[in-house]
């Protein structure tokens, strides 16, 4: 039986989402409680491996399982199981075809910049702090440049197969400015490593006048003179949800 779920982690306490030899990830934890619960070791696959630090509210595993436990009592059961900055919100049976990672046709990710010239202790493992003033209409018009099917290989960091690759399409961004804070949704099929982060790494260093929208242009097209696009750190981003053409995708007896 395959099982799928949805999945909400803080991700200061591990070193990213995908199992590594002698490092705390996400990945390990929920192995370990499935583990525990079915008595069965297990692989489980995820629709995103987050880097270290990186939070998600909307994570989709899925593992296959010889135990036959009802929905509710894998949710439950493994909640009880896992530490406290780890949930699991919720638990189906799925097609044993299902991939969580090959079959996601959208993925959402949110950066919260924090703009403000002092910093904030309840938000520093939440946020990215920059200095305002911040030009919002600019930052969108460097936005729409983005979105669209484009080469971000000026944006993403080193793939595991050098040679795929770096064409990805981004949907829609969206910049919400919320009291002290301008939330930044980037929606697209795919993202290349550390790709989000430099995005907004981008849209901040425009709004802040560091770069022109130009800048953005060259980077985009991959002109020999494009500005290096600056990863912003971790604890800013987080991935909200992941989309299917069919989900759960059904299950029959």
């Amino acid at each position: 039986m395959r099982v799928a779920m949805i999945v909400e982690y803080h991700g200061k306490g591990y070193s990213g989402f995908q199992y590594q030899e002698n490092a705390p990830t996400v990945q390990q934890q929920i192995e370990k409680a499935i583990q525990s619960l079915t008595g069965q070791p297990v692989r489980i696959k995820a629709a995103g491996r987050t880097d270290a630090g990186v939070h998600a509210l909307g994570q989709v595993v899925a593992f296959d399982t010889g135990s036959n436990y009802p929905p509710d009592t894998f949710l439950n059961a493994l909640n009880a199981r896992l530490p406290q900055d780890i949930a699991v919100r919720e638990v189906y049976r799925v097609r044993p075809d299902f991939d969580p990672r090959r079959d996601a046709i959208i993925r959402l990710y949110r950066y919260t910049l924090l703009v403000s010239k002092v910093r904030s202790p309840l938000w520093r493992h939440n946020s990215h702090q920059v200095r305002p003033p911040m030009s919002l209409d600019t930052m969108r018009k460097a936005a729409s440049l983005m979105t669209g099917t484009h080469d971000f290989a000026n944006f993403g960091g080193p793939l595991e197969i050098p040679e795929a690759s770096t064409v990805r399409r981004i949907y829609g961004i969206d910049l919400r400015p919320d009291e002290a804070f301008i939330q930044v949704e980037i929606e697209g099929n795919a993202f290349l490593p550390r790709q989000v982060r430099r995005m907004v790494g981008a849209l901040v260093d425009v709004g802040s006048g560091r770069l022109k929208l130009e800048d953005i242009r060259k980077q985009i097209l991959r002109a020999e003179d494009a500005p290096v696009a600056r990863s912003l750190p971790p604890q800013g981003l987080c991935l909200v949800s992941v989309k299917y053409a069919d989900f759960p995708p059904r299950y029959e007896e």
